[in-house]
């Protein structure tokens, strides 16, 4: 069997008090390309849909902020560096 794409949903819902709450949902698709690691995309697209929900629901609660630094396009900016072959860690 060979998979060819893997999808990924992840929500969260944020209680604000006063009987409120926020909710943010994402789904996520990625085509998997001759020598892929599953497993490796997998858990890169579960990070990407947590971290940008984390993201939006950043926005409205202030406590979550510190929790979405260093993440660029909602990977983590060292893993985005990794799939770019980049090796280097100063840059």
């Amino acid at each position: 069997m060979k998979l060819k794409t893997i999808s990924v949903t992840y929500g969260r819902k944020l209680n604000l008090g006063d009987y409120s709450s926020a909710h943010s949902e994402i789904s996520l698709w990625a085509d998997l390309e001759d020598g892929d690691d599953e497993a490796t995309a997998a858990e890169a697209l579960r990070t990407m849909a947590r971290n940008q929900v984390l993201l939006e629901l950043s926005r409205v609660e202030q406590r979550l902020a510190a929790k979405v630094e260093n993440i660029f396009a909602g990977l983590p900016v060292s893993v985005t560096k990794q799939m770019n072959g980049d090796t280097h860690h100063g840059n």
